[in-house]
């Protein structure tokens, strides 16, 4: 079950980008 606990970078920035289009949908040029 320690696998299920570490996340890869690419996991990281997969839940770091919903995050910002969750939290502030309203702003596109983050995304940029």
């Amino acid at each position: 079950k320690d696998k299920e606990k570490k996340h890869t970078p690419m996991d990281i920035e997969r839940e770091g980008m919903k995050k910002l289009e969750d939290v502030k949908p309203s702003a596109p040029m983050l995304r940029d």
